[in-house]
């Protein structure tokens, strides 16, 4: 296996489970409508049970993104934790079944694979609650040469600086790629810099600091954009950034 794939994704792997409720449901689970919630799993299991039917699927904001370059025809593969249990059986079904590499095994132990009970009223507003579970586990260890490959481009969700070896690992897939390119998304590029990630995307801070203000890091319509398709037909990888 070349494990050389266009787009690697690294992030969350969260399943998405989405259920049509009323106002008071969410009255009686004692959720403010609108909300986004973090939850431990005892709380988890409790919304779960008091759900009713409800579609699972694999979710995320670099997972989904992955899911819809392949289902365009991309090849893409991903590294994110979820453990052997019912929602990472999910997961990555979901996502092979679009011809995604996953890169990672299930996890046979510690915490189970994370989801985010979606609450979708009549009037379209979503309330979400968020076990993060095994994806929170992701560490140094699961980037090596054979998980990242040779990737044209890599996407990175921001929210892996929020993991424990969030940072480090970042850090390692970018050193695995050899170079990246200066795309970050505008709201996280001053944290990445405090990090050491700007040296290594050729990005000084005080670039960083001149060409991305507070206010303008309010909004990612601020950010340079530029298409994946472009970012594909460079000779030497592309490491990106999602939120």
């Amino acid at each position: 296996m070349t494990n050389s794939t266009q787009l690697l994704g690294i992030s969350n792997a969260i399943v998405d489970i989405l259920a049509h409720v009323d106002h008071a449901l969410i009255e009686e689970m004692g959720i403010m409508p609108g909300s986004m919630n973090l939850i431990d799993e005892e709380r988890a299991h409790e919304i779960y049970n008091m759900m009713g039917p409800a579609t699972e699927m694999s979710g995320g904001s670099v997972a989904n993104s992955v899911a819809g370059f392949a289902n365009l025809g991309g090849t893409a593969a991903y590294i994110g934790r979820v453990k052997a249990d019912q929602f990472g059986e999910i997961f990555n079904h979901d996502m092979r079944s679009l011809g995604i590499d996953i890169r990672l095994e299930p996890g046979t132990d510690g915490a189970p694979t994370a989801r985010s009970h979606v609450l979708i009223t009549s009037d379209g507003q979503r309330t979400m609650n968020t076990y993060l579970g095994a994806c929170t586990e992701l560490g140094v260890s699961d980037i090596t040469a054979d998980t990242v490959g040779a990737p044209k481009a890599i996407l990175l969700e921001g929210y892996l600086w929020d993991l424990p070896e969030g940072p480090a690992l970042a850090r390692k897939a970018i050193d695995i790629a050899h170079e990246t390119a200066p795309l970050l998304p505008c709201r996280f590029l001053i944290r990445f810099a405090s990090n050491g990630i700007a040296n290594r995307s050729k990005i000084s801070s005080a670039t960083v600091s001149t060409l991305f203000s507070p206010m303008k890091m309010k909004s990612i319509s601020s950010c340079r954009r530029i298409p994946l398709t472009t970012l594909l037909k460079r000779s030497s990888p592309t490491t990106t950034c999602s939120q």
